[in-house]
């Protein structure tokens, strides 16, 4: 998959017709529309997951992929936004409009993280038992290799066009796979030692997302 992306990607600004403004703006839309149909792709996996092992903390990251998705639709219109040529009410280009999408960016993080936050403390006043399944830990670790693939690829691609877009969506990116990872840790946990941290691997869960979203609005 890595192979097949990069070559697209290496096909798609190898143009010769093309300045480096509208090779960065293609590269900016590919790096995009890759982060979309990998987070669409994992929250279907994770939500349906999360419904049959009755887990708040999947359902939550399922709900954050999502979310992630979302912030990838609004760093293309961003990007495309932010390509705009200089004009008479902006003789310096449109270029600000990047970190503003960044900015809207983080803010979608801090909410979502939120919203995890009161979820988790519902499950902590209402507990349900989780349902241990194989096939919830081979999914969840998959989702940890697509996202620390995700986020290495955001940053080389952010350094490589000097994007502070991109390089929110890597530090996002990797703020979920300790997340995931967290999730994993609560279910093997109940599983061997009937022990239900769920609620509480949620609320760190959701603190996690929550800084992650601060960090994106601090360095924008």
């Amino acid at each position: 998959v890595y192979r097949m992306l990069k070559s697209i990607i290496e096909r798609s600004v190898s143009q010769k017709n093309w300045n480096e403004h509208e090779k960065r703006e293609k590269l900016c839309v590919a790096g995009g529309a890759i982060g979309i149909i990998c987070n669409i792709l994992l929250c279907i996996f994770k939500f349906f997951i999360g419904s049959l092992t009755g887990s708040v903390s999947i359902t939550a990251d399922a709900i954050n992929n999502l979310s992630d998705a979302g912030s990838s639709l609004v760093t293309l219109f961003g990007f495309k936004a932010a390509s705009k040529k200089a004009d008479s009410d902006h003789p310096f280009g449109h270029g600000r409009m990047e970190y503003v999408t960044a900015l809207v960016v983080a803010f979608l993080v801090i909410d979502i993280g939120l919203s995890f936050l009161k979820d988790s403390i519902g499950k902590i006043r209402n507990p349900e038992d989780i349902q241990f399944h194989v096939i919830s830990i081979v999914v969840l670790l998959l989702s940890i290799g697509v996202k620390l693939w995700l986020g290495f690829f955001n940053k080389k691609l952010g350094k490589k066009i000097n994007s502070q877009v991109m390089m929110a969506s890597a530090a996002d990116a990797m703020g979920d796979v300790l997340a995931t990872t967290a999730t994993i840790v609560s279910i093997l946990v109940f599983h061997f030692l009937n022990l239900n941290i769920d609620s509480f691997v949620g609320i760190g869960v959701s603190l996690v997302v929550m800084k992650a979203g601060v960090g994106i609005a601090k360095d924008t």
